[in-house]
């Protein structure tokens, strides 16, 4: 909201989404000083209900002036970058017992991911296959080194995970 030059008194406007229910997306807000008001309309019972929440804001001063602006959850009053929309109330992700998106990573996805990273920041793709070639400009060598060998153990380690599921998974004979 801040990007879209909306934080000000009395700004009405509208943000919409798309999900795979059209009715989620469309909400509109108010904004007074200090709070903001939501509307927004769910499905109950094959009705359409309109809901309205006041979402209070919340400031802190920022190290080299200005401000930054927080929601405060409606539910537990912290501070929050963020409000999710669940069972059509907005609240913070510890209000909503939402995990973050690792809590819920196998220790296979991880390997990926780590790996992925590093071979990003070597300048390479995200396959896991294809080699890292050179060593991006303006890296050092020495980090280049130490990154490379961080990213072929993780590489291998993740290759070898893969080669084991999918082998296990030809023996119970669900890979034909």
């Amino acid at each position: 909201m801040k990007k879209q030059g909306v934080l000000f008194p009395n700004y009405p406007g509208a943000f919409c989404w798309t999900l795979d229910d059209p009715l989620s997306g469309p909400m509109n807000f108010e904004i007074h000083r200090g709070s903001l008001k939501v509307e927004y309309f769910t499905d109950c019972d094959s009705q359409t209900i309109k809901l309205v929440e006041k979402i209070e804001f919340d400031s802190t001063p920022c190290h080299l002036g200005g401000e930054r602006y927080w929601f405060l959850c409606p539910c537990c009053k912290t501070r929050v970058t963020t409000l999710f929309r669940l069972r059509d109330v907005y609240r913070c992700r510890y209000c909503h017992n939402l995990p973050y998106r690792a809590q819920n990573e196998s220790e296979l996805d991880r390997l990926i991911r780590k790996s992925r990273k590093l071979r990003r920041r070597l300048g390479g793709t995200g396959s896991l296959y294809e080699p890292v070639r050179q060593k991006p400009k303006g890296m050092h060598h020495s980090t280049f080194d130490q990154l490379s060998s961080n990213e072929r153990t993780i590489s291998l380690a993740a290759v070898k995970a893969i080669t084991d599921k999918t082998q296990f998974f030809e023996e119970m004979g669900w890979l034909d």
